[in-house]
């Protein structure tokens, strides 16, 4: 069944994954602020040190984990909000799987279900504008 509402669903589900990757985002950067503040005595050099090696991976982890929320901003929920579910329909599918492995469960599924929202949201359209006679 083809509802009126899938587009604002999978608005919201693509937010919500957005929130959840922030959160994640966040989280990072306590655990990472916590374990080098414990690690790194005061005064020593981060060049070649084990707290240098650290924080320059999590550095890398931390450009990774914006380039995710960006990418889910950009190529999902901007389409979305701007009425244009066909734009967003395979990005989202790519990067719900690609979630799913790399960036953490929860974004990945609530991706994936954002895509079968989309789906549903481009037919409705299609019935839509097959009814107006467009």
């Amino acid at each position: 069944m083809y509802k009126k509402g899938a587009a604002e669903s999978a608005v919201m589900l693509t937010l919500a994954s957005i929130i959840v990757l922030i959160v994640y985002f966040i989280l990072g950067v306590v655990i990472f602020t916590v374990i080098f503040g414990i690690t790194m005595p005061s005064g020593m050099p981060l060049g070649g040190s084990f707290p240098g090696v650290m924080a320059f991976v999590f550095g890398i982890l931390f450009i990774i984990g914006l380039v995710w929320i960006l990418l889910n901003y950009m190529m999902v929920y901007e389409p979305l909000r701007h009425g244009k579910p066909e734009a967003a329909e395979t990005p989202a599918l790519i990067l719900g799987i690609v979630e799913l492995i790399f960036a953490g469960l929860i974004p990945g599924i609530l991706l994936i279900l954002a895509y079968s929202r989309i789906g549903s949201a481009i037919v409705y359209k299609q019935m839509q504008e097959k009814d107006a006679g467009l």
